[in-house]
């Protein structure tokens, strides 16, 4: 009888990006690690790949790595089998080290687990939400100086009339726009790494699951400047690839697998998203189903993608201190809610979810038990 082909599961890893090593793969079928005797600890940023690659790295970076590597820390109280495999004693379970291991990042088992990839998106979620308000307060602010400061200044110098003059004041509108858009054009052309656009935040989506970061400032600047300036451009691209930057970033800080960083990417792509514009779910849709071949979404990235977003909803109003309004004016409905509405939320949420765990633990010791 016909047997189905299996699939090469080797020939796929190859496509993830050269950081994650050979140890990465679509499956982790088997602990990356191998029996070691020797080694306490298991470096977060080295393996048989990086070690190699780190000669190329400037002197600060090299400093800056070796100084935030927490395996050793994490590697606390790991033990070694007869024949050489790493484990952790169960009576570790309530350690910092253990804690950390649980919920974060295990150095003997890279690839997320549930747990750990849903903390990593309350943790994104909250980073989106400072950078999007911080950054849509920058681009507001920039906004302001190109549009009201400098033409003031302009008309006060004489360098532009007043309505009635030679050379009034609204030529300026479309002055500004084609100097700023020739120069930035320039500057971008001009850049030893082009900036990537849609096309390929998709292409790398798929092939590889993460995208180049080295860019960031370089897209950061210019698109803050493009939309200070008054062009077509709008901010969502621009946070799609920023954020998915970060994503692919810590994708390959952590040794994620190609389909983990993927998630990872399109988790903060989400976020920046919806806390840019304050719409949870309609961030997290549109990202999923932007890089789909078939219009779908990514659903394997749906819950934190979604968790994310909501995050980064709330830190993006506590930081701004926004208060809650609707995007429609009612007579009847003239008074808005204080932003810090939000807080009482957290706080009744983490107290919800504390109970429902406790209950449902009590749940499964009684049934183990009885």
């Amino acid at each position: 009888p016909a047997t189905r082909p299996q699939r090469n599961i080797t020939k796929d890893a190859s496509r993830a990006h050269p950081s994650y090593g050979r140890s990465q793969s679509f499956q982790r079928l088997v602990p990356p690690l191998g029996p070691r005797t020797k080694q306490s600890s298991v470096p977060l940023f080295q393996d048989e790949d990086s070690e190699r690659a780190l000669p190329e790295m400037g002197a600060f970076r090299k400093l800056l790595v070796s100084v935030l590597d927490p395996s050793e820390f994490l590697s606390t109280g790991m033990k070694f089998g007869e024949d050489g495999t790493p484990y952790f004693d169960d009576d570790t379970s309530w350690s910092v080290p253990a804690m950390l291991r649980i919920y974060l990042y295990n150095p003997v088992y890279p690839e997320f687990t549930s747990v750990q990839q849903f903390t990593w998106a309350v943790i994104i979620g909250i980073t989106m939400g400072v950078f999007t308000a911080t950054w849509k307060m920058l681009i507001e602010r920039c906004v302001l100086f190109v549009w009201k400061d400098i033409p003031t200044m302009l008309l006060k110098n004489g360098y532009f009339s007043s309505l009635e003059g030679g050379f009034p004041i609204y030529h300026y509108m479309w002055i500004c726009p084609s100097v700023m858009g020739a120069v930035l054009s320039y500057i971008s052309a001009s850049l030893p790494t082009p900036i990537p656009g849609q096309n390929e935040w998709i292409n790398s989506l798929h092939a590889r699951g993460i995208q180049e970061y080295d860019t960031f400032w370089q897209l950061f600047l210019l698109s803050t400047a493009g939309m200070a300036s008054g062009l077509s451009l709008g901010p969502e691209l621009p946070l799609v690839l920023a954020a998915g930057m970060f994503g692919s970033w810590l994708g390959v800080l952590c040794k994620q697998s190609m389909l983990q960083a993927r998630v990872l990417n399109l988790t903060a792509a989400s976020a920046a998203i919806g806390g840019f514009f304050g719409f949870p779910m309609a961030g997290a849709l549109f990202v999923l189903e932007l890089p789909h071949r078939m219009g779908l979404q990514y659903f394997e990235a749906l819950s934190p993608a979604t968790i994310a977003s909501i995050v980064a909803v709330l830190t993006n109003r506590l930081v701004t201190g926004n208060d809650v309004t609707g995007y429609y004016e009612y007579p009847f409905l003239n008074e808005t809610l204080p932003s810090e509405i939000f807080t009482s939320a957290i706080i009744f949420g983490l107290f919800g979810g504390a109970v429902g765990i406790m209950y449902a633990k009590a749940v499964m010791n009684l049934k183990h038990n009885i």
